[in-house]
């Protein structure tokens, strides 16, 4: 609401002094209706400037937010060392998923190019293998890499590492090994002949 009367004593000292009437007469002069008749926008000033005000400190609220968000997804996450000791385990066959012994294995524990720990150690005759890593030698979150080598082939798998006091990491040569689809050959051909001769016995057994 405007004050017209404020407005009329502040016409007053400019067109004149004295009191003002309803006619708004200031002494003897006429204060003109373009003063007393002031635009719809001329009586809201405060309320603008305010509306001004609030809408740049959202702006910049949401400036700051985005920036601190923003910077915030980048952080990577602290390293969480292992609270109890970690056996890795696996299997080690070739491409048509004969067991692969005597193959040699290093198993990793490492994150980016930061290495916890390395272990090695050798398949047995079922092409399993397992290696232990203590409370210090491995974090939530490492790779466990796994590289197996047979003669002149190799063969890799990972996995991360995880809270569990254990983990299998398995794998496979993408090449067939000839010696042991051979034994297995000659292990079911035993078999067969074995059952040949079985048989023929109790066919004629005299």
């Amino acid at each position: 609401m405007i004050d017209q009367e404020g407005i009329l004593a502040s016409c007053a000292a400019v067109y004149g002094s004295g009191r003002t009437d309803s006619q708004g007469l200031v002494g003897e002069r006429r204060i003109p209706k373009s003063v007393l008749n002031l635009p719809p926008s001329s009586r809201r000033p405060a309320r603008n400037g305010i509306m001004i005000v609030g809408i740049a400190a959202v702006a910049t609220l949401l400036l700051a937010y985005s920036i601190d968000f923003g910077g915030s997804s980048r952080d990577a996450p602290a390293a969480v060392a292992g609270t109890t000791i970690k056996v890795v385990f696996g299997h080690v066959n070739d491409s048509l998923l004969n067991p692969v012994p005597g193959a040699g294995v290093t198993v990793t524990a490492k994150i980016d190019s930061t290495v916890h720990k390395i272990s090695t150690t050798t398949t047995d005759n079922s092409g399993f293998y397992t290696v232990t890593f203590g409370l210090s030698d491995w974090f939530v979150n490492d790779i466990i890499q796994v590289d197996v080598t047979y003669d002149s082939l190799s063969a890799t798998n990972s996995t991360v590492a995880n809270a569990n006091p254990s983990q299998t990491v398995d794998v496979q040569f993408a090449e067939a090994i000839p010696e042991f689809n051979s034994a297995l050959m000659v292990t079911l051909s035993t078999i067969v002949l074995i059952v040949a001769v079985v048989r023929s016995y109790r066919r004629d057994p005299s």
